[in-house]
């Protein structure tokens, strides 16, 4: 089911896409609800289909507040290697509300990830404010922390999806995360 989905959205999509996610934080098995090897299946599957048609692929991991355990171990321990050096991209999710505010070491983080993914280009996926009680000086202190991210790797591409854009940069008058938004786009 998984690889038809990938088989059917390229068949629509392909002119449209660039970069084929082939899954979003795949190490998140306590929401997914699925063993890691089943996981692995589905991921490698879409990536062999994609590849065999020359495309770009994505995948996504979730950081937490234990980013070895969690997400650089998982990543060594069940990523298969062809798919490691197959990969176009590396993604890493993360909101700091979700993990008590810690902030990761985002050098050593994509250090390690450049390891595991040899020729992947290493950037943010999704990241922004997720606490109910966020305001919006904390959503534009969090914006600028991760779109302005310095480089800290060779190959970091930046990436970024804020994940509550509907709600916070629909672009109306005196929107203020808006229009820093905006800002960035201008640099």
């Amino acid at each position: 089911m998984y690889i038809k989905r990938f088989r059917d959205s390229y068949e629509k999509l392909s002119q449209y896409v660039s970069i084929w996610e082939v899954g979003n934080e795949i190490n998140g098995t306590e929401w997914i609800k699925q063993e890691p090897e089943l996981i692995i299946g589905k991921i490698t599957g879409a990536s062999e289909f994609l590849k065999s048609k020359n495309g770009k692929i994505a995948l996504t991991l979730y950081c937490t507040d234990s980013p070895r355990r969690d997400m650089i171990d998982w990543a060594e321990k069940y990523i298969p290697s062809e798919m490691k050096a197959a990969a176009d991209y590396c993604f890493v999710s993360y909101y700091e509300d979700d993990n008590g505010g810690y902030l990761p070491e985002w050098e050593y983080i994509f250090k390690e990830l450049g390891e595991i993914f040899p020729a992947a280009y290493l950037g943010i996926g999704e990241c922004g404010n997720t606490a109910e009680n966020a305001t919006r000086e904390s959503k534009i202190d969090m914006a600028r922390k991760y779109y302005l991210m310095p480089k800290c790797h060779e190959r970091f591409v930046g990436g970024y999806f804020w994940w509550c854009w509907v709600e916070d940069c629909i672009p109306c008058e005196d929107n203020e995360i808006y229009e820093v938004f905006r800002s960035f786009a201008e640099r």
